[in-house]
């Protein structure tokens, strides 16, 4: 006896409720994005241990709402570029709310490199492109936006966008529910030329724990 499974509770149906119950006004375009990533993250997950957030309902809320917020309060750039990509978020949320941006996922490791290729695959977007390699080591890429969603120290954060930054370029760091002070977040910035803009505070739906993005711009 086959048995069918309700189309509801599908692991790419249940994202896509969750993403509209979060965030309701969210384009169709942008979640036609996520669903195709995250239909692929799952296939590639099985073997290959990407990530421990594959339940529909967290990977919506963790993965592309977190990444999506703190980038509806910026304006549109040309290039992004996202450091320590991993498996593609933020770069993933940017290509989405900026589909004419052009997007480069930066990573070292060998096996996340080959699953964003595949997502590239995929998506058949010529905006998109995949690095490997050390963001230190790569040739500097001129970006307007820098994103680094990664778990990088936070002070390392300045040195590593900086390289890879456009003049007037900025720098959007997600550093979770712990941050600098705005004090010693310039004090870093400057470090590199830096001038820090501001710590973005910042909630998940549902949730009572504040997050934070700090931005920097290069002059």
């Amino acid at each position: 006896m086959v048995t069918t499974v309700p189309r509801e509770t599908l692991p790419k149906n249940r994202l896509l409720g969750a993403l509209l119950r979060y965030q309701p006004e969210l384009p169709e375009s942008v979640c036609a994005i996520f669903l195709q990533h995250f239909e692929l993250l799952c296939h590639w997950n099985k073997t290959h241990n990407l990530t421990r957030l594959i339940d529909p309902d967290s990977a919506a809320l963790l993965h592309y709402v977190d990444s999506l917020l703190p980038l509806k309060q910026l304006e549109q750039p040309l290039s992004v570029v996202d450091i320590g990509s991993g498996t593609g978020l933020p770069g993933i949320a940017a290509l989405a709310w900026w589909p004419e941006a052009r997007v480069f996922l930066v990573d070292s490791s060998a096996k996340k490199v080959s699953f964003l290729r595949s997502v590239r695959a995929r998506l058949s977007n010529r905006n998109l492109e995949v690095v490997h390699g050390r963001c230190q080591e790569i040739p500097a890429l001129g970006a307007d936006l820098v994103l680094i969603r990664a778990t990088f120290k936070w002070p390392e954060i300045p040195a590593m966008a900086s390289r890879h930054l456009a003049t007037k370029g900025s720098v959007l760091a997600y550093l979770g529910q712990s941050a600098p002070s705005i004090t010693d977040w310039m004090a870093a910035t400057a470090k590199e030329n830096l001038v820090a803009a501001r710590i973005q505070q910042y909630f998940l739906p549902g949730k009572k724990q504040v997050r934070h993005a700090a931005t920097a711009l290069k002059e």
